[in-house]
């Protein structure tokens, strides 16, 4: 088992991730023409599309600011640590498999870039899984559930 030490590290390296996603993602409605492409849906699916991506968002930026900020709360043993490390673990656990399988056969624009940050989102949510599994392990290994 990894040290407290140690999964304090990783937390507080997966915020940093977690605010890159955050900041990466402001770029996507650009990147990806959301625009153009939700133009063709009604309003009402257009705008439930538009609050998903901010509960989204908000999210990734509060797992960032707790990871980082408050890592500490995130590992101290309790039955609450245990639930919500639980639940950012399979948070990023789903999201890690929608990137490995969810995307395939999709309109993924093409190039080297497009292709590099795919790779890249891959490796940081596999990441992501495992220093959450980590801080779970930790207060489950700790507490008396």
């Amino acid at each position: 088992m990894l040290s407290r030490e140690t999964i304090t590290t990783l937390l507080i390296i997966a915020g940093a991730f977690q605010f890159v996603i955050c900041a990466m993602s402001l770029g996507l409605p650009r990147v990806l023409r959301w625009k153009e492409e939700l133009a063709r849906l009604g309003s009402l699916n257009r705008h439930i599309f538009w609050v998903y991506s901010a509960y989204i968002f908000g999210t990734n930026l509060a797992i960032a600011l707790l990871s980082t900020f408050a890592s500490a709360w995130l590992l101290d043993e309790s039955k609450l640590a245990a639930a919500v490390s639980g639940y950012i673990m399979l948070y990023w656990g789903a999201r890690f498999l929608i990137q490995l399988f969810g995307y395939r056969g999709a309109d993924i624009p093409k190039g080297i870039q497009y292709r590099l940050v795919d790779v890249a989102f891959t490796f940081v949510f596999a990441y992501l899984g495992f220093v959450y599994a980590a801080a779970l392990t930790h207060n489950v290994g700790s507490a008396a559930l």
